[in-house]
């Protein structure tokens, strides 16, 4: 199953064949029935970003893949601290609806902690894209 995950019209929209399904019906998907997943911006909206990021990942099976994006805080913070961006530009930025905000390098971080390995990173601007798989068990 291609699975993209959507918070109602707010987050990034999944591009490409994925059956969209609301971030908050996950409940729903049988656990490890993913063979890709796009996960987008949406934890982000998230109040507890670590316990929604475990249970988006318990939806990928063995070899499956995922996508996260966002925006990357670092960047940002970089960017207005050298006065790239306005202060406005910055709220829209971090805000716009978002319950919490991460680095590519705190998502890497936790990604790789939950046993995940990365395949591609890359930062455009301030956004950043992963793209991760689930290591089959006896996978090194």
């Amino acid at each position: 199953m291609k699975l993209g995950l959507q918070v109602g019209n707010i987050s990034e929209p999944p591009v490409g064949d994925y059956e969209v399904v609301d971030f908050n019906q996950l409940q729903n998907v049988h656990d490890a029935s993913c063979e890709d997943i796009f996960i987008g911006d949406c934890l982000d909206y998230s109040e507890n970003r670590e316990q929604a990021a475990a249970h988006v990942l318990s939806k990928i099976r063995y070899g499956g893949k995922g996508t996260i994006t966002g925006i990357d805080l670092l960047k940002v913070c970089s960017l207005r601290k050298s006065f790239k961006i306005s202060d406005k530009e910055t709220r829209e930025m971090i805000y716009s609806n978002r319950k919490c905000i991460s680095s590519m390098s705190e998502s890497i971080a936790y990604l790789k902690q939950a046993g995940m390995k990365v395949d591609t990173k890359r930062v455009d601007g301030v956004r950043y894209c992963i793209i991760f798989r689930r290591p089959a068990p006896n996978e090194n």
